[in-house]
């Protein structure tokens, strides 16, 4: 939770980008635990696909997340 009002008190412009970066390294190590909390993460900023420069990335972390 510390680490969610972190990234809002920085804003969308500085989290989403690294919330992505994050979201592919766990996308191409299979990490769904990880890809899980950063769906909620997600979730919690107001943060959606069309926020992601690649919006594959963010479907796949969806899917992960929504599996668990």
């Amino acid at each position: 939770m510390e680490a969610i009002e972190t990234f809002r008190d920085l804003g969308m412009n500085i989290s989403t980008p690294y919330i992505e970066k994050e979201c592919e390294e766990a996308v191409e190590c299979g990490d769904d635990d990880w890809l899980e909390h950063l769906y909620y993460a997600c979730e919690s900023l107001k943060i959606d696909k069309e926020d992601f420069s690649n919006t594959i990335t963010f479907e796949k972390m969806k899917i992960a997340a929504e599996e668990i």
